[in-house]
């Protein structure tokens, strides 16, 4: 499928052909307001189809397929092209179906002739985990280093690229570049289309989203799609996890691409923990690393010079200062361990006066074990902190082992105050928490909502439970010998809860979307007085 394709429908032998655009979210909504404008596309070839009701202007111009079964729309006999939306599954049967009628590329994403016309021009990044914060990184440094040469586009910003396509034939600024986070579900189309942005991330391969996909091979295979169609003087940047996982290695094998695995970090320091930012946690500083190593990769293409390892680690070493300055000015993203209010106050511990704090994080878009894990270790990095999580949602399908584990270090730590299991996931997490432990108990859980409504009633009230049990806390260490870890806590010039909202689970039980859910926490939070 390419654009071609979809201009020679405009003909007038081919006008009683048509194009469905499955999926009316955002996405496929710019990408109409596309076709319609830029394309001139005939609005009466254009079939629209959701499971929700659709508004768009001029509805009554369109095809419409609304409710159920609203893929019953693939049945029409005149229909070529299928655009999707990138929350649904390019696997359905109804789809494989229409590929194997009309050919495996006429099911796509709406994002496919931007990729075909600009990939010269474009970053791509995925992963499980870290893909946003990369994308922002690199976004900000770009344009640190060459001010608006880059812009941050795609599913997650609300700015669609094709806002920069403002003709059939137009053409964008060799020198302009395009950073686009991509989904497994986008991918997986485009794969079908067999093109591979020029520039490729990789944050990690963990298991996730199988609740969407059939299974984890699946999932990493259609990630695989970013760099499966690069060619010889085009970049990818991976990582061990990616490494381990992927079922098309020898692809990412090729001289220019970068392995940011543990093979470098004594040959090539620079790559790891070089550059800072103010972002916490070991996942963060993986995703800076990735960021400025494709960065560097980015401005030597430009400039005509080589992207390989010597020339990326070249390039960051001699403009060292820069990239940190840079860096240093990155405050992160809303929902993703967002410091979002910080309280202190005094209170008194053995007698002693002590300096406590309480910080309150949004990582409200954790919505996956490995992520929540990320946050937990963030936060309990030092002895002086302690650890309040609030978990909720539904269950994704994944593996929980590894949060069960870190749930259980931190508690024989006793780094942990508080853990709230709500929702789903808190149960299934709950249970199998137990099973470790060797025990069964059937304990009720309270809606994520109610938890919250019942837990943030004022600060007094939160401080002087946290104080009571760190007082308990002092007093077990005084009955066992532990006299080190008295003197380690009272010696602590302050004293630290985070409470972190790092739901694991999905936010489909009690809200309609993990920015929704975040957002009344934040507000529950800042109202408390």
């Amino acid at each position: 499928m390419t654009l071609d394709n979809l201009l020679a429908l405009k003909n007038t032998e081919n006008q009683d052909k048509k194009i469905a655009l499955v999926g009316m979210g955002r996405e496929n909504l710019q990408f109409l307001e596309w076709l319609l404008n830029v394309i001139k596309f005939n609005p009466a070839q254009i079939i629209l189809a959701d499971q929700k009701d659709i508004i768009v202007p001029n509805i009554e111009l369109f095809t419409t397929f609304v409710g159920e079964n609203y893929l019953d729309c693939l049945q029409i006999l005149d229909l070529e092209y299928v655009f999707k939306a990138p929350g649904i599954w390019s696997l359905k049967p109804e789809f494989e179906s229409f590929r194997n009628s009309k050919g495996s590329d006429c099911v796509n994403s709406g994002l496919v002739f931007f990729v075909q016309k600009y990939r010269d021009q474009i970053i791509g990044i995925t992963g499980t985990k870290g893909k946003s914060t990369t994308s922002a990184m690199v976004h900000h440094l770009l344009n640190s280093f060459n001010p608006n040469s880059a812009i941050y586009c795609g599913n997650t910003t609300g700015i669609s690229p094709y806002q920069f396509w403002t003709s059939p034939n137009s053409t964008v600024d060799s020198r302009q570049f395009f950073v686009i986070e991509l989904s497994s579900f986008q991918l997986q189309d485009l794969g079908y289309a067999k093109i591979s942005p020029k520039y490729a991330v990789i944050t990690n391969y963990f298991i996730d989203h199988q609740d969407q996909h059939g299974n984890p091979l699946e999932y990493w295979c259609s990630k695989d799609q970013l760099f499966i169609y690069q060619n010889q003087n085009d970049i990818t940047i991976y990582t061990e996890t990616v490494a381990q996982n992927t079922q098309n290695l020898d692809k990412l094998k090729l001289p220019n691409n970068l392995y940011l695995g543990s093979n470098l970090k004594q040959t090539h320091p620079e790559l790891f923990g070089f550059i800072k930012s103010p972002l916490l946690g070991d996942h963060n500083q993986n995703n800076l690393d990735q960021a400025v190593a494709v960065t560097a990769a980015t401005l030597l293409k430009q400039a005509g010079k080589i992207g390989d390892l010597v020339g990326i680690c070249q390039e960051i070493k001699q403009h060292k200062i820069k990239y940190q300055i840079a860096a240093s000015k990155f405050n992160g993203l809303a929902h993703r361990l967002e410091l979002i209010r910080q309280v202190e106050s005094e209170t008194i511990l053995n007698h002693k006066p002590i300096q406590l704090q309480i910080n309150f994080y949004d990582d409200g878009y954790a919505t996956e074990p490995d992520a929540v894990t990320a946050a937990i270790e963030a936060l309990t990095q030092n002895p002086k902190q302690f650890l309040w999580l609030q978990i909720t949602g539904k269950d994704k399908g994944v593996d929980l082992e590894k949060l069960v584990t870190a749930i259980l270090y931190k508690e024989i730590e006793n780094k942990t105050f508080r853990v709230d299991y709500c929702g789903q996931v808190g149960q299934n997490l709950l249970n199998a928490i137990y099973q470790v432990l060797g025990t069964r108990q059937n304990v009720p859980l309270e809606l994520f909502k109610n938890t919250i409504e019942n837990s943030f009633k004022n600060l007094d009230e939160l401080q002087n439970h946290f104080v009571t049990w760190l007082q308990e806390l002092l007093n077990n260490y005084q009955e066992i010998g532990e006299f080190g870890k008295i003197h380690e806590l009272l010696g602590s010039k302050t004293i630290v809860l985070n409470i972190v909202l790092s739901p694991c689970g999905s936010s489909f039980d009690e809200f309609e979307n993990a920015t929704q859910r975040s957002q009344w926490w934040v507000q529950r939070v800042k109202s408390l007085s």
